[in-house]
């Protein structure tokens, strides 16, 4: 599986896991679904998804960096943690 693939494959699995933890099925995950808006995470939770990502990968998410018209969206955050590489201290 390339890097792409498990990126996607571990974000899909959390947001699944949160809507069936909050009883909001959903039928089909699209890059543009608002992981906010739809009630899925609140903004804590939506943190804490951004760190397991981080310490999964290796990456450092730079909010400052993203896109605020996509980064609460499945394929706004899929994209900031494939654009960014491993973090200094993962390097060696």
């Amino acid at each position: 599986m390339d890097r792409t693939e498990a990126v996607r494959r571990f974000v899909s699995d959390r947001v699944q896991a949160q809507a069936q933890k909050r009883k909001r099925p959903i039928d089909r995950l699209s890059d543009d679904l608002n992981l906010l808006e739809t009630g899925l995470f609140d903004s804590l939770g939506f943190v804490e998804l951004i760190v397991s990502i981080e310490e999964e990968f290796g990456v450092e998410v730079d909010f400052g960096a993203m896109d605020p018209e996509t980064f609460t969206t499945l394929g706004g955050i899929i994209n900031c943690a494939l654009s960014n590489g491993p973090t200094a201290g993962d390097m060696q």
